[in-house]
């Protein structure tokens, strides 16, 4: 009986443990993935909430055009989230929302 409230109390507490530690690790790849991809002339935020156009990838490093002739320069890890990636993505969601029967 005990053995079975522990197997419980186990199950309860790891599994939700279990599941934040897989949607992080999943978050974590996406970043990667987007400062992977990072080229020339993509709009960007980086994890201080700076907004930017990407001029120039070099090594650990990213120059970003944060107002027009004002570039500065960061560390490819500061870069969170590719704006353009994110238009892409929301207008395909759109374009399949309009053509769903339920929305006509």
């Amino acid at each position: 009986m005990e053995l079975i409230v522990i197997l419980g109390l186990l199950v309860v507490f790891l599994i939700p443990q279990i599941l934040l530690l897989r949607k992080q690790r999943r978050r974590q790849q996406e970043i990667l993935d987007t400062q992977r991809a990072l080229t020339a002339g993509t709009r960007v935020v980086t994890a201080s909430g700076m907004h930017g156009t990407v001029v120039r990838v070099e090594g650990d490093a990213v120059e970003l055009e944060i107002a027009p002739g004002v570039v500065t320069t960061w560390e490819l890890m500061a870069v969170v989230r590719n704006l353009d990636a994110e238009g892409r993505a929301a207008a395909v969601g759109e374009q399949g929302e309009q053509g769903h029967p339920e929305n006509h």
